[in-house]
């Protein structure tokens, strides 16, 4: 029997790094803006070098060998051809330490020149090429040209070697992959049977991928949709159809769920490698240190242990969390952050934060630059994703702390007290100007200005940080205001026709200059597209044209509405329509909302929850009638409450005859991903239609879609609102066994426009009045059981 041939792509910088990569990690303001910075270099040099200088020249090239073809894919930072000579030219940008550096300072460079140049000959039918290595120093300008005059056979057989090695790797990975797809093929839903609804929303996930779609699902609470969309995905990754998948999600209890759904399979024949990906500054086990090799042991040597524990870990383990990688992380001496991050090349699945696959500041580019294999991301609570993708895609400078840092300065770095000094003249100008007879103004274009100030200023400041002689006490807050540049000039590069600078006056003395994304469904899309699929799925999905348009859809993306698979008779909605939340009439409704509390919660002794739009008007209800709620065992959610004290919080309701009241927020921690089961949890009030508080940057929104004739209101705030309600009652009902009541207290309930964008299973609701009370409709219901 013939051996199946395996085709790899693998991008020429991954199998340098591989190959030949050594020594300490890069400290961070080391590595960050590279990119930009290499643009800028490539422009400069290519400049000087005139016409005979090429920039970013693609190349690829196929390498047989036993039982795989490896197709070698990258491009040349720049191609001389001049006097009969070919010259392949690798720019590398020093932060720090460009008098240190010497011709063999960095092999994996030398080891990504030569791959481009042997590829480049190959094509070109070459015998000789030069090879050659430039380190560019940004703010001084200063080059150093290393050159290697090789023979093209010798550079194969250099190739070769780097193949060889990366070649046994692959084979254990593939000896995993083909041990994995057997498990996968042979795997059995994990239950008897579907819930409803729920092979209907497997079906379409598999689908997608194997088209290579995107698939937009609603799947109410105990729809299974976690199961329904990694069941799913797994068979197709043993079919071959994707390599790998990524769970992103906003929340650690979504995280969580995906781990515990894993682990079920798991205990009916799956073989995978999952890992969650925790955050740098949840798992770094030396918070008091700087992330530098001279600082951290960890970081110091990284590369030279890490492939160790890597192996390890691949032999040992099949589920990676937090604690594992921490315990890994102290027995090779390594940075567990960077390990997880590397190790995850060799994982199944992907557990991780909406931010490593769309946020251009952290994503992960290992896997979403330049992709070599079909990917699958599965986005779970999917509402979440695009406010979050809003702040993604958005960045904001303040004059405040560039004022702060720049008295530091005068003395220890008067070049960069200088710049500062630019940067605030710009500011302080945009203060008589834009802002001289308003508190906020827009203006839909780049502060180009601004932006240029900020780039000098970042190119000092980073030779300026990697000095082992600067002034450690000007250092740490100035790091933090590097960083914050870095971040505003990532997002000036991403400024479309979707983003507006606002101009904001923060006190009498300071003002910011925000880059606002309005519409984050470009920036989105541009990222969704470089997997083979994107599976959107949330409870809460309505309406699903909206976050098609919103989180960048195609006009071809599949669609999957599923009904609530509880029994109808389960719930019961009612509504006072009588009372009035909106802003300005607020005062006057604080005794009706407690009044109306105060007839449900008679009705049984059981726990509820209630939902107000903030914290102010929660505080105001409660304290306009305290001959009611001083007779209740009240919680009440506070701002800025820690995991332990959620914990707490929720931790009264596992007493099912408490009859604990709990106050909380929409949209906040009690909001959404919670799991109250059975009596848990026997109803929730509503207070509000949920509306995002008004704000200047709200009515942007609202501007940019109505110019698209989209219902600007409807896309600035009543869907983000409405979503928000259907969360908080999405806690009542989470089995098929739950039996629970939604109270919704707004008049603007019974308007079509917020009526007709609710789920049809509320419908129609039970209106509360004189006739039929709150205590009333809830006895009659509860009585039926």
């Amino acid at each position: 029997m013939q051996e199946e041939i395996r085709k790899i792509k693998i991008s020429v910088r991954e199998l340098a790094e591989f190959c030949l990569k050594s020594g300490d990690l890069s400290s961070g303001f080391a590595d960050s803006g590279r990119m930009m910075e290499g643009i800028l270099a490539h422009k400069e040099i290519q400049s000087a070098a005139g016409s005979a200088y090429s920039a970013e020249v693609a190349v690829s090239h196929v390498v047989e060998m036993p039982g795989v073809i490896f197709e070698i894919n990258g491009r040349i930072d720049g191609l001389i051809i001049m006097d009969g000579i070919v010259t392949v030219d690798e720019i590398k940008t020093m932060a720090a330490g460009f008098d240190n550096v010497d011709e063999n300072s960095n092999p994996e460079y030398w080891g990504q020149a030569k791959c481009y140049a042997f590829i480049y000959g190959v094509q070109n039918n070459l015998s000789e090429i030069d090879v050659r290595l430039t380190y560019y120093c940004q703010k001084s300008k200063r080059i150093k040209y290393y050159n290697q005059f090789c023979k093209i056979s010798e550079l194969e057989e250099f190739v070769k070697t780097l193949l060889g090695i990366y070649h046994e790797r692959l084979l254990i990975i593939e000896e995993w992959r083909k041990i994995r797809n057997i498990y996968l093929r042979e795997l059995k839903f994990p239950f008897e049977n579907y819930r409803a609804g729920q092979r209907d929303m497997a079906v379409a996930v598999y689908k997608s991928i194997k088209d290579g779609k995107f698939l937009f699902a609603e799947a109410p609470t105990g729809t299974g949709k976690t199961m329904a969309a990694l069941f799913p995905a797994l068979k197709a990754m043993g079919e071959g159809l994707t390599a790998k998948i990524f769970y992103i999600t906003a929340k650690n209890i979504t995280r969580t769920i995906a781990e515990n759904t894993i682990e079920l399979i798991r205990k009916k024949g799956l073989k995978v490698k999952s890992i969650t990906l925790t955050a740098k500054e949840k798992i770094c086990p030396f918070p008091e240190f700087e992330c530098t090799p001279l600082e951290c042991e960890y970081a110091r040597g990284y590369y030279d242990r890490r492939n160790g524990a890597i192996e390890e870990i691949f032999r040992s383990e099949d589920f990676i969390n937090a604690e594992k990688i921490l315990r890994y992380s102290e027995k090779y001496k390594v940075c567990p952050f960077e390990l997880s991050l590397d190790f995850s090349l060799l994982c199944d699945i992907i557990i991780c934060d909406y931010n490593y696959v769309y946020d251009p500041r952290v994503y992960l580019r290992r896997f979403f630059e330049e992709p070599a294999e079909k990917y699958s991301v599965l986005v779970d609570e999917a509402h979440n994703l695009a406010d979050r993708a809003r702040e993604m895609y958005s960045a904001v400078l303040c004059d405040e702390k560039f004022l702060a840092n720049r008295r530091s300065l005068r003395k220890s770095a008067p070049g960069l007290y200088r710049k500062i000094g630019k940067i605030i003249n710009i500011f302080k100008e945009s203060k008589n100007s834009v802002l001289s007879e308003a508190d906020f103004k827009n203006i839909d274009e780049p502060p180009l200005e601004l932006i240029a100030a900020v780039r000098s200023f970042t190119d000092s400041a980073r030779e300026w940080l990697g000095d082992d002689k600067k002034d450690e006490a000007v250092s740490e807050p100035l790091l933090d205001l590097f960083f914050e540049c870095l971040t505003f000039l990532r997002i000036a590069e991403l400024y479309g026709n979707e983003h507006t600078t606002c101009y904001s006056r923060e006190n009498e003395k300071n003002i910011s200059v925000k880059l606002f994304c309005m519409d984050p469904a470009r920036l989105l899309s541009e990222t969704s597209k470089k997997s083979a699929a994107v599976i959107f799925f949330s409870a809460t999905l309505s309406p699903v044209d909206y976050y098609v348009k919103i989180l960048g859809g195609a006009n071809d993306s599949a669609k999957i509405k599923l009904k609530s698979p509880f029994p109808a008779e389960n719930l019961c909605v009612m509504a006072n329509l009588s009372v009035q939340t909106r802003y300005s009439m607020r005062e006057g409704s604080y005794r009706q909302v407690a009044g109306t509390i105060n007839e449900l919660i008679k009705s049984k002794n059981a726990n509820f929850m209630v939902f107000f739009p903030s914290y102010a008007y929660m505080n105001n209800v409660i304290d306009s009638a305290p001959e009611i709620f001083e007779k209740m065992n009240i919680l009440i959610q506070k701002s800025g409450m820690t995991e332990k004290e959620k914990e707490e919080f929720l931790s009264n309701f596992d007493d099912v005859n408490s009859n604990t009241i709990g106050f909380a927020v929409m949209g906040g921690a009690f909001g959404e991903g919670i799991d109250l089961t059975g009596e848990k949890l026997s109803g929730a009030v509503i207070v509000g239609v949920g509306l995002p508080q008004l704000s200047n940057e709200r009515n942007l929104i609202m501007k940019f879609y109505d110019k698209k004739n989209l219902a600007g209101f409807n896309f600035a705030y009543i869907f983000p609102g409405l979503n928000k309600v259907m969360q908080a009652a999405g806690r009542v009902i989470r089995t098929d066994k739950d039996r629970g009541i939604i109270c919704l207290i707004d008049s603007r309930f019974g308007e079509s426009r917020y009526y007709n964008h609710l789920p049809a299973y509320w419908k129609p609701f039970k209106i509360i009045n004189e006739n039929s009370t709150a205590l009333q409709i809830a006895c009659e219901f509860w009585n039926d059981f």
